[in-house]
């Protein structure tokens, strides 16, 4: 919901500008679990889809990213995974800026 100008500027580059992996860049980050309990019992199923908690609805844990990184080529650096190609500069550092939010508030529902 809250990345929908993000996707937009991606699909821009990829398909509008026809951005290639020969050039752009590669994102990286470092997560951390969440802890975060937020849910009302019973969780789930009565869990509003705008509840946070710890695990997802399929049982799965959720996790933060405390770190972010930019480079050229596609090895990640210690201590980090793979988050995505990055077509050019100005989409990377819009991404690197979303992904490091400590929030990210909830604007409309689907």
């Amino acid at each position: 919901m809250n990345v929908k100008a993000l996707v937009l500027q991606w699909l821009d580059a990829v398909v509008i500008q026809r951005a290639t992996r020969t050039n752009g860049s590669y994102g990286f980050i470092q997560t951390q679990p969440t802890d975060v309990k937020e849910c009302p019992e019973p969780y789930p199923p009565a869990a509003p889809i705008w509840c946070r908690g710890a695990k997802d609805s399929w049982g799965g844990a959720n996790w933060f990213v405390t770190a972010a990184t930019i480079e050229r080529r596609p090895t990640a650096p210690a201590g980090m995974i793979p988050a995505g190609w990055l077509p050019d500069d100005q989409f990377a550092r819009q991404w690197r800026s979303f992904v490091t939010m400590p929030e990210h508030p909830l604007t409309s529902l689907p």
